[in-house]
């Protein structure tokens, strides 16, 4: 019995921590995703002002 509830605790921390590296994989995704467009704007405006 005492087995039982260990291996579902461990279950569910398991569980908490796949959606913890998923919601940073997900995080890290996105502030990529927001540094290559600030990168293209910052491009964009250089090119627009004159510049290389």
């Amino acid at each position: 019995m005492a087995f039982q509830i260990g291996d579902a605790i461990f279950d569910f921390a398991q569980l908490f921590f796949d959606l913890f590296l998923q919601f940073v994989d997900l995080l890290l995704g996105y502030l990529q995703g927001v540094l290559i467009e600030l990168a293209l704007l910052i491009r964009e405006d250089r090119h627009r002002a004159g510049g290389l």
